[in-house]
């Protein structure tokens, strides 16, 4: 794969991932042009860490009896 740019690479990227074959993002990672090792590894440190956070903050959410007061404020 030849690319011209970053940002060419960027672009075709995320065709293939949004637009044509619906590649998730991680799959991609590998094909960002200069990406290291280490910096993949990192970046899937900090995926990980992304969905624990979600995780966390959606079972808190679910866990939390919502108050008259916020049902009210949500609505608004």
């Amino acid at each position: 794969m030849e690319q011209r740019s970053l940002a060419q690479a960027a672009d075709a990227l995320g065709k293939l991932r949004e637009q044509q074959l619906g590649i998730p993002a991680k799959g991609l990672w590998r094909r960002v042009p200069g990406v290291t090792q280490n910096e993949f590894e990192d970046w899937e440190q900090l995926a990980e860490d992304d969905d624990s956070v979600g995780q966390l903050a959606n079972a808190l959410q679910r866990a939390t009896p919502e108050t008259p007061d916020a049902v009210e404020a949500r609505a608004a």
